[in-house]
């Protein structure tokens, strides 16, 4: 990552990408018996160009997404393929600190992170395809759009939340099945 200030947005997308996956098969494929192939500095270094990342050009909520509108085709592939990959590196995280027997942190900074998008709007195969699912995915979320805050938090009674949930649900894949499960 010496390289950052020269790569171009996607580039560094796919390095953080390919970071957080060797991190994650290095943490799985430690052996008690010899040096862990993870600790804590393979942590920090990973959180920090994981974060460094969200910053670099369209952040990871678009422009167009805070007013509710529709952002360009490639400007959502990038902050969309961003989101997941921070959620990973918490879940990465939080399952380094437990095994490890270190503090775990409550995670509230994700509150206000958008949830990944429905799995239809990810196989989109033209981006007209696109334009025309997330035009209804802003119909379906005339409110905003759906917050880690809001999956995370219980139950209550509150129909509003619930049924958002629900609708959030309805329309999520492997990766955001997982997500719930926790």
């Amino acid at each position: 990552m010496e390289q950052y200030p020269t790569l171009s947005e996607l580039d560094i997308l796919a390095a953080v990408q390919a970071l957080l996956i060797y991190s994650i098969l290095a943490l799985f494929s430690s052996n008690s018996s010899f040096q862990p192939l993870v600790d804590e500095a393979t942590i920090m270094n990973t959180q920090q160009v994981t974060y460094r990342s969200a910053i670099v050009g369209s952040g990871i909520i678009a422009k167009a997404e805070k007013n509710h509108t529709r952002p360009s085709w490639e400007e959502w592939i990038t902050v969309s393929a961003k989101r997941p990959i921070h959620l990973a590196l918490y879940c990465f995280d939080c399952v380094f600190t437990t095994t490890n027997n270190l503090p775990t942190f409550p995670c509230d900074e994700l509150r206000i992170l958008l949830v990944p998008e429905s799995k239809a709007l990810w196989q989109s195969q033209s981006e007209g395809q696109w334009k025309n699912g997330y035009n209804r995915w802003i119909v379906m979320w005339n409110t905003g759009g759906f917050t880690m805050g809001e999956l995370m938090r219980k139950p209550h009674g509150e129909s509003v939340a619930d049924e958002r949930k629900q609708m959030w649900l309805s329309k999520v894949d492997e990766f955001e099945m997982m997500m719930v499960v926790r």
